[in-house]
């Protein structure tokens, strides 16, 4: 029963420390300058408002 215990903290310590380690490395910055084919404003009728919302909150780096 002891060794079951031991195992099992073990194996939470190296999750636990697999999960701080990953903070610590994130996806690259999008430099992409362009609005791409696959955009939903280009794909679907966006209403205006929406629109809005969307090139503040998405297309901040565009401009």
């Amino acid at each position: 029963m002891a060794s079951r215990k031991k195992t099992f903290n073990i194996i939470l310590i190296i999750l636990i420390a697999v999960f701080i380690i990953a903070q610590f490395f994130g996806p690259e910055e999008n430099t992409y300058q362009q609005v791409p084919d696959t955009d939903i404003a280009k794909v679907e009728n966006v209403p205006a408002e929406v629109m809005s919302i969307l090139k503040t909150s998405c297309y901040d780096l565009l401009e």
